[in-house]
């Protein structure tokens, strides 16, 4: 059995199709990922692909995270907030 990097990655499981982008009447491309809809106590109502797993979400929370910046206190300007969104 080798050792590596390879041999410790686990079965990342190919994500579901949620859109298809459509030119001319021909499938240019597709987005995949997952979806997770809640009900207000937090149990699962609908859901499409592999929701279970860890994400990355990157700089899709940026902006949640100036929200949370601004419910603290902090003042900018709207050129700055648009910045710390973006």
């Amino acid at each position: 059995m080798s050792s590596g990097v390879a041999g410790t990655l686990r079965h990342v499981p190919a994500q579901q199709i949620l859109v298809d982008i459509v030119r001319s009447g021909f499938v240019e491309g597709h987005h995949r990922g997952s979806i997770v809809v809640l009900t207000a106590d937090g149990a699962v109502d609908w859901a499409v692909g592999e929701v279970d797993e860890p994400i990355y979400p990157r700089s899709s929370n940026k902006p949640i995270q100036a929200v949370g910046m601004l419910r603290l206190g902090l003042d900018l300007h709207d050129e700055l907030l648009a910045l710390a969104s973006a």
